[in-house]
């Protein structure tokens, strides 16, 4: 009788041991989950950012323009090879 009270308690210490194990794994995972979901945020937020400048980018540079390439045989100018 003694030896089943002694499996029964080494098994409750292995469950015990490996629920600490899995606990620790899901700690973990959440962790992970956490961070990831920040970083995700944060790019978010810069892409955001990014856009914005992109059209301010858009903006300031509709605001000039190019000469237009005279027709083949036409004059130049000065500078002109």
């Amino acid at each position: 009788m003694t030896g089943l009270f002694e499996s029964i308690s080494k098994s409750a210490g292995e469950q015990a041991s490996a629920i600490d194990q899995i606990n620790q794994g899901t700690q973990q995972i959440s962790s992970v989950v956490q961070s990831t979901s920040a970083t995700a945020e944060e790019s978010a937020a810069t892409s955001g950012e990014l856009h914005n400048l992109a059209q301010e980018l858009r903006d300031v540079l509709a605001k000039f323009r190019l000469k237009e390439e005279p027709a083949a045989g036409q004059d130049r100018g000065p500078l002109a090879s």
